[in-house]
């Protein structure tokens, strides 16, 4: 399994509690097991880590992307590639259908396609 990086901001006043990354590296890496849309089940890893955290004090934001519409997937795949989006359409479509329009995973497929 590839390595994925991921990020973790905090205030510049607070430090992570020891062992919080240490944690959130080990339930990134059983993403294998979120569903479709890469949401973690309450009994998930990375929501028991998150839960903690919550718990300890800690703020913790979750951002909700909502799918990208066709538009906005023929965008990233016009920017992505550089090109005109009449050249892009056909591609663009097709990671739509594979991807549901998650961005995540859009990017994923894309990059994917590129290797």
């Amino acid at each position: 399994m590839g390595r994925h990086r991921f990020l973790v901001l905090t205030p510049a006043s607070e430090r992570p509690a020891a062992g919080v990354i240490a944690r959130l590296e080990h339930a990134f890496a059983l993403r294998e097991e979120l569903d479709p849309f890469g949401v973690a089940s309450p009994s998930h890893p990375l929501a028991r880590t998150l839960e903690k955290i919550r718990r300890s004090g800690s703020a913790v934001q979750e951002i909700i992307l909502a799918p990208l519409s066709f538009d906005d997937m023929e965008q990233l795949v016009t920017d992505s590639l550089r090109c005109e989006s009449n050249r892009a359409r056909l591609l663009a479509q097709v990671v739509h259908e594979k991807t549901g329009g998650n961005p995540f995973f859009a990017i994923q497929f894309l990059t994917a396609s590129a290797e």
